[in-house]
């Protein structure tokens, strides 16, 4: 490998590890809370379009709002489809979903390899927990040097600008 190869963060390089495409994390990279609270949104605004579709075909009724979708798992079919849009997206190719592509971040291990399927549900489930808490799982982000939510660091993952 070329250790002069790099991935573009807009104009700031993210280089590569001399033996593999996982790039090098620095600190400069993490995303913080703004920009992840933005990906969350576009995601819950996707969600609630499929979820508002598919409440017309399956109950016939109105739409569910953005945060019954995402924090109400108390439909288990509902949390299922949530749960494969997740991991479908952040275990998938472009480790990352639509909300997080539009923003160029993506999810990434702590060693900058791509998350595992089981990764992804590890988060997923830790998401729910950061938001059960008062939403404190997610706030933590503000405050760690990493920019680390409790879901992330139950999965040992990190949310990174490319």
């Amino acid at each position: 490998m070329d250790e002069h190869r790099d991935l573009y963060e807009g104009e700031k390089p993210v280089p590569l590890n001399q033996t593999s495409d996982i790039p090098i994390i620095t600190e400069n990279h993490y995303a913080g809370f703004g920009i992840r609270l933005v990906a969350y949104l576009i995601d819950g605004f996707i969600l609630s379009v499929a979820f508002s579709i598919l409440s017309l075909f399956i109950h016939n009724t109105p739409s569910k709002g953005f945060t019954e979708v995402i924090y109400n798992p108390g439909n288990f079919l509902d949390f299922i489809l949530v749960l494969i849009y997740f991991v479908y997206f952040e275990s998938g190719p472009k480790q990352a979903t639509p909300g997080k592509m539009v923003l160029n971040l993506k999810v990434v291990k702590q060693d900058g390899s791509p998350m595992t399927k089981k990764d992804a549900v590890i988060r997923y489930v830790g998401k729910i927990f950061s938001a059960i808490i008062f939403l404190i799982g997610y706030i933590m982000v503000i405050f760690d040097d990493k920019k680390r939510a409790l879901h992330d660091r139950l999965a040992n993952t990190y949310v990174i600008k490319i």
